[in-house]
């Protein structure tokens, strides 16, 4: 494994000041102060645990808290560590913006209170909202009378004494039918496109009430006084109007730092006006990349399990694993950086079709929007509560609205007890229901056939909380229903394969209580989310990082069909099945073993490449520039531009099978031309511009202005789409005054979010020469549905030009 490469930059001017450099983080121990951590990435806890030192309590934030799809802002674990592991009276310092202070708080209240009564009925309702064809004006409405329900303390108390009563589902909902037929007939209008609304209503607010009544037996506070818990825990310090901050000396109380945020992300740490450090966080720290890579041997149904920690543990990932459905992948949960270890054990993105979000904590969530802003569509499977929950987080972290995070996923919404076909796949269902966690969160049952038709199963538990006497003693105390009680004792226990999340402490499975099951039972399970070592136990087997359990294996394979790879990649999507049949006929695969070079830089190209299996690394000036897998490709720019060389060298990392295509063949199967620039632009949220979006860029044409010629005049009639290759444009507004430039890899023109900046400012080219491509409407919609990392860049900077206009 080469090891990662520090790279956010530290100067520390005072010798009597020590440094730490930790994954994206930096610590400064001042003399007279208490040791100050700068940034706060997942993970953080782990680093300080595997130095066997507690957290720091002061953190200082930068404004830029998202750098190339990273991010910076993540205090979870941290609040976490300090509420049930350090136990001291020491309040957390954080150093940040008005803003981040707004946007802390809203984490931490979907993830260590979890979402409201109100939020959780908007959630479960809202795909009726959606198939009744509610307008917004309805919406509004429909959730002002679900914010009412919430409220009801009346209705709210006879549900909680019938459960008290423990009286039978059934029971329940005749009783809840019996009511919302009363409330429906003064409110027709919410009964749209629903045979039976009454039932319907019932079900879906006793599961919003199960899930209320499951999350107060873990309840820190009361909703009504969640800032003030939190208060008491953080102290915020904000930056003032020239972006300064103040930090006291521990043991003068006449000395303070003084810490400057000269540029975003970049700080300066003053001492009696005397520069003692700075600090620059506009580039992160790079993960380690393996040298060689060795593919994995997929089960066709089975389990690979890629962490096994839970997010203290100090020497494991956190608990992340990929459930195999006909050789298919479902990852369930992610953690940052999770691409590096899908890396180290040969599985690429093709490979991992779906993702399975069960709760919002960070330890599973933290690498969705890693996957998301590094430019992958997802495709996520969970309950609509827990996906609404996951959108207002990840808002708080982006500040994109939510319904532009939601167009950034496929969403598959899963509901309790339905068993559904997995996407994608013939003979696999998958069947969700919630376990017993502080917030809400989901575990499952994956079932196939194998090729004579008989079944296997696997289930995975999730968080949750298994305790046979504590749960008895919660439902004799009406905490549960007798339907849901049941549901939480069974579910995941006939399968061939129990995968169940230990951990420990109130929220968590004890490993002890798992020991009264029988050892038939026993032996089928795996144990992961570990938080201390691993037990050696007769029975019980705790999962090992990298490990794959196969329950049913893969059948020999079949000879890889290449047309129908090739037509599902973005490069060949305008070519004709003809000739698309002709190239993968005249074409050949050759093979590479892991070291070899497919070409040297300055060669001449006489040919194009595919990679129909495994890893190429891209090296660009001597040094690892990206690693391509499966799907994607290269050697484009020598055979389709005025220069023949290769602009690089391309080594296998794995054995490596490649469709190799002459430079002809290439040019007479209309495949398009792309320009060096394309590899050029910027991205805000990815290190590196993705080969399928350049192949989809390819597609437009090439455009040219010379300095000052108009782009756009303000109230253009017509207003193409464009996005900027090299060089500058101005947007100006009144008689000339500039309020922004824009430059590569910007986009303008007529798309939706870009009509008031049209109507209402000039742009012209700013430099000697401007290139862009234009692009139809069509093709830019569908750019930013595949890629969201360039539709959250192009977002950005739109809503930025806005603010400006308004206030010119």
């Amino acid at each position: 494994m080469q090891v990662g490469i520090p790279v956010l930059d530290v100067r520390i001017l005072d010798k009597k000041i020590k440094s730490y450099t930790g994954y994206n983080f930096r610590v400064l121990d001042i003399p007279g102060y208490d040791k100050i951590t700068f940034g706060c990435p997942p993970g953080i806890v782990k680093d300080f645990a595997r130095r066997e030192e507690d957290l720091t309590s002061h953190y200082i934030l930068p404004t830029r808290t998202l750098v190339k799809g990273k991010n910076n802002f993540d205090f979870e674990f941290i609040v976490y560590n300090f509420l049930f592991i350090r136990r001291q009276k020491t309040k957390i310092s954080i150093y940040c913006t008005q803003d981040q202070k707004d946007r802390f708080h809203a984490i931490m209240s979907e993830t260590l209170f979890g979402p409201t009564m109100h939020q959780m009925l908007c959630a479960q309702f809202r795909s009726y909202m959606r198939r009744a064809g509610f307008t917004p004006g309805e919406e509004k409405r429909f959730e002002k009378y679900l914010l009412k329900l919430a409220g009801d303390k009346k209705f709210l108390g006879k549900l909680q004494s019938m459960m008290e009563t423990q009286v039978s589902d059934d029971v329940l909902l005749k009783e809840l039918s019996r009511y919302f037929r009363a409330v429906l007939k003064t409110k027709t209008w919410m009964q749209k496109k629903s045979s039976s609304p009454a039932n319907l209503f019932a079900r879906n607010t006793l599961q919003c009430y199960q899930l209320q009544r499951e999350m107060e037996l873990f309840t820190l506070t009361r909703d009504c006084t969640r800032e003030e818990f939190m208060d008491r825990l953080v102290e915020f310090h904000l930056f003032g109007k020239k972006q300064t901050i103040l930090v006291k000396s521990k043991t003068d109380s006449k000395k303070s730092l003084q810490v400057v945020q000269v540029r975003p992300s970049c700080f300066e740490i003053l001492e009696g006006g005397k520069l003692k450090a700075e600090l620059n966080f506009n580039q992160l720290d790079s993960p380690p990349i393996p040298e060689k890579i060795s593919l994995l041997d997929k089960p066709y149904l089975g389990a690979t399990f890629l962490g096994v920690g839970s997010g203290f543990s100090a020497d494991r990932r956190n608990s992340c694993m990929i459930l195999w459905a006909e050789g298919k992948g479902v990852m369930v949960d992610a953690f940052s950086d999770n691409n590096e270890a899908l890396l180290a054990l040969g599985v690429t993105e093709n490979d991992v079709s779906l993702m399975f979000l069960s709760h919002v904590h960070s330890d599973h969530d933290a690498g969705f929007i890693e996957k998301v802003l590094s430019g992958q569509r997802l495709k996520v499977m969970t309950s609509r509560i827990i996906f609404e929950s996951f959108l207002r987080k990840i808002s708080a972290i982006t500040l994109f609205p939510c319904d532009v995070i939601e167009s950034f996923i496929d969403f598959f919404e899963m509901e309790p007890g339905k068993k559904i076909k997995l996407p994608d796949c013939k003979n696999s269902f998958i069947e969700f229901d919630y376990s017993l966690h502080s917030i809400p969160s989901g575990r499952l049952v994956l079932t196939c056939k194998n090729g004579k038709g008989k079944e296997k199963s696997i289930s995975h538990s999730g968080d949750t909380k298994y305790d046979r006497d504590l749960i008895h003693r919660w439902y004799d105390q009406g905490y549960f229903s007798r339907n849901r009680y049941q549901e939480i004792m069974g579910f995941i226990w006939n399968a061939d394969l129990i995968i169940h999340e230990v951990g420990g402490g109130q929220l968590h499975t004890e490993f002890s209580a798992l020991t009264e099951l029988k050892p038939e039972m026993a032996k089928k399970m795996i144990l992961t989310h570990q938080h201390k070592g691993s037990i050696n136990h007769p029975y019980f087997h705790f999962a090992e990082e990298g490990e794959t359990r196969t329950v049913i294996p893969m059948p020999k394979k079949k000879r890889l069909t290449t047309l129908k790879f090739l037509k599902d990649i973005s490069l060949f999507q305008g070519v004709s099945l003809t000739a698309l049949k002709s190239l993968e006929k005249k074409s050949k695969n050759v093979h590479f073993d892991p070291g070899e070079i497919v070409f040297t830089k300055n060669d001449i190209g006489e040919t194009f490449y595919v990679i129909l299996e495994g890893f190429a690394e891209i090296i660009l000036g001597g040094k690892m520039n990206a690693v391509y897998e499966k799907g994607m490709f290269f050697g484009e720019l020598a055979i389709t531009t005025d220069n023949p060389l290769r602009r690089g060298t391309v080594r296998a990392m794995s054995k490596l099978t490649l469709l190799e295509i002459p430079k002809k063949l290439y040019l007479d199967s209309g495949l398009p031309t792309i320009l060096d620039d394309f590899y050029r632009l910027d991205n805000h949220f990815s290190e590196v511009v993705r080969p399928s979006l350049v192949a989809s860029l390819g597609f437009g044409s090439l455009a040219h202005w010379k300095k000052g010629e108009p782009i756009f005049l303000k109230d253009s009639d017509e207003t193409p789409v464009y996005l900027l290759l090299s060089g500058q444009v101005k947007v100006s507004v009144g008689k000339g005054k500039k309020i922004a430039f824009l430059s590569s890899g910007d986009i303008m023109g007529e798309i939706s979010d870009w009509k008031t900046i049209v109507q209402k400012a000039d742009i012209l080219a700013d430099s000697e020469e401007v290139f862009g491509i234009q692009l139809e409407p069509d093709q830019v919609a569908q750019i930013f549905k595949l890629y969201p990392s360039f539709y959250g860049t192009v977002y950005q900077k739109i809503k930025k030009l806005e603010a400006r206009l308004a206030k010119n």
